[in-house]
């Protein structure tokens, strides 16, 4: 420690003191450490919330920092907050079979009955359907849509399972109660994190500057960073065989960087709670955590996408006209469900469908980005294939 130990500042090749000496450009490197440890690179379309529940927002960052396909998501700084990332429901369920998110954006059609279904199995994170795969949203996610495909193949009365499975993933009340869970679970790991942090940065900086003798504040400073660090990787590998006692690969991979840097192991709890809630709906998860006014938005967005998709949406065009029917079916039970989950917790999902005040000289609007027009127009030039609403008709 440079000022402790009272080393001359090193010179510059002019012969004169630099004024940053060497502990602070590795106290600025370890800053830039930890700030990429902040960072989650992800698919566009998926949810990313982080902070502490009923207070969290949406992790963004800058539209240059990402492309079409994937972004930057900027997570909280305090490693005492829960970062939960929800994948967008790209398989959808009906009565007749499920349908699968294609690259292009269409919707592929596979009867329960096929043996692209009664063969399906989990690939990782992914959904293997014969030759189609889907991203599930993590492997326990995986496993269970998994799970349920066979038993739809299987089933003589599938719309029940279809129903039951719908009310569970869209259930607010049982995310909330999830979370909670997940809360208690990380709650010490999260606060030796916090512990460790401020503890290489906060107490390394004074000491490094206030500190009277050198070596032993050094040696003091170093030792008592190791014990931290030390319940801080123990705890976080506690954690995981808890969480996920399957996921043994994942868990040992943590468990070598967070050995090597103590960085790493301040965003322990973030790895953890990434995958936890997969399997809920991303607006399920949402109205558990966020505040009302953030959500209403959200909220409007999701339904109106469901209700209103665009053309390149919408089933295969080698789709029969019966496949595209069950499409709509798939896609208004899906939101029925939601519109349910919501109302049971006081957010009008009838003020959700229409827009919140009429300009003066609009006389249509768009149900799905919810654009108003001075001109009647039967189709929203920003979304293909959605047709405008009057508002003479709707009141």
């Amino acid at each position: 420690m440079q000022r402790c130990l009272e080393i001359p500042d090193r010179p510059t090749k002019r012969g004169v003191a630099s004024p940053v000496t060497d502990v602070e450009i590795l106290f600025l490197v370890l800053a830039v450490i930890y700030l990429s440890e902040c960072v989650l690179w992800l698919p566009s379309r998926c949810q990313v919330l982080t902070g502490v529940p009923r207070r969290m927002r949406p992790a963004g960052a800058p539209d240059v920092l990402g492309n079409d396909r994937s972004r930057l998501h900027l997570l909280s700084l305090v490693p005492t907050s829960t970062t939960l990332v929800c994948h967008p429901p790209n398989s959808l369920l009906s009565d007749a079979g499920l349908f699968v998110e294609l690259p292009d954006g269409t919707w592929h059609h596979i009867p329960f009955d096929s043996t692209d279904a009664r063969s399906v199995c989990r690939d990782g994170r992914r959904l293997a359907l014969g030759r189609h795969t889907v991203e599930a949203g993590g492997n326990r996610a995986a496993e269970q849509r998994a799970r349920l495909v066979r038993r739809l193949s299987e089933s003589t009365a599938p719309r029940q399972l279809v129903d039951a499975h719908l009310q569970r993933y869209t259930d607010i009340n049982r995310a909330s109660r999830r979370i909670h869970v997940l809360r208690e679970r990380l709650s010490i790991l999260q606060q030796l994190q916090l512990m460790l942090l401020v503890w290489i940065f906060g107490a390394g900086l004074i000491l490094y500057y206030f500190a009277r003798d050198g070596w032993g504040a050094l040696w003091r400073y170093l030792i008592v960073t190791f014990l931290i660090w030390l319940a801080t990787v123990i705890a976080a590998w506690r954690c995981s065989r808890r969480m996920y006692p399957n996921k043994s690969s994942n868990r040992w991979k943590d468990l070598l960087f967070s050995c090597v840097s103590p960085l790493y192991a301040v965003r322990a709890s973030d790895r953890l709670s990434l995958d936890a809630l997969g399997d809920e709906h991303p607006l399920a998860v949402a109205a558990a955590v966020m505040p009302r006014d953030r959500l209403t938005s959200l909220a409007r967005r999701c339904l109106a996408e469901l209700r209103h998709p665009v053309n390149s949406e919408r089933a295969a065009a080698n789709e029969s006209p019966a496949v595209r029917d069950s499409l709509v079916q798939a896609r208004d039970m899906l939101a029925d469900a939601l519109a349910e989950s919501l109302h049971s917790v006081g957010i009008d999902t009838e003020a959700l469908a229409r827009p919140d005040d009429q300009d003066a000289d609009a006389v249509c609007w768009c149900p799905r980005c919810f654009n108003q027009y001075t001109v009647a127009v039967e189709e929203c030039p920003v979304c293909p294939g959605v047709g405008s609403v009057s508002f003479s008709a709707a009141s």
